[in-house]
């Protein structure tokens, strides 16, 4: 009888610390969340009163925790905002190679680039956004 009821008492006890673990891990992702959605919120305060460097440091910190085109859209009309078109046009290069297949990043680039006139890079960039297989209107 005493096997026996050890094994039931080994069973609850693995059972117990499944759920236990169950509970940290959901606690532990509930609290990365928050805190990412606490940088993305302070990041869109300080953008609206316009204090560029400090949106960027909170929507790296975000972009550290979890990477997404749309974050990274998001980040780049920043820079533009903020007339830092050298990070800019950094940071647009740097989505194209992250997301490759995505074609936002290619038309922010080839926009700037048409605005300024710089044509040979426009073409560039189409060659290279149809190579990725990007066939776009916006293109």
């Amino acid at each position: 009888m005493k096997s026996g009821s050890s094994k039931i008492l080994t069973i609850i006890a693995l059972i117990g610390l499944i759920c236990a673990s169950w509970y940290t891990l959901f606690n532990d992702v509930n609290k990365l969340q928050s805190e990412y959605d606490g940088y993305i919120k302070t990041a869109r305060l300080k953008k609206s009163n316009e204090l560029y460097d400090d949106a960027i440091d909170n929507y790296n910190l975000a972009l550290n925790m979890c990477s997404s085109i749309e974050l990274r859209e998001e980040i780049a009309e920043l820079y533009k905002s903020a007339n830092k078109i050298d990070e800019y046009l950094e940071f647009c290069n740097q989505t194209t190679s992250n997301y490759p297949k995505d074609e936002r990043a290619y038309v922010r680039l080839v926009e700037y680039y048409n605005n300024v006139k710089d044509y040979s890079l426009c073409f560039n960039l189409i060659d290279k956004a149809e190579k990725k297989g990007i066939n776009s209107n916006k293109l």
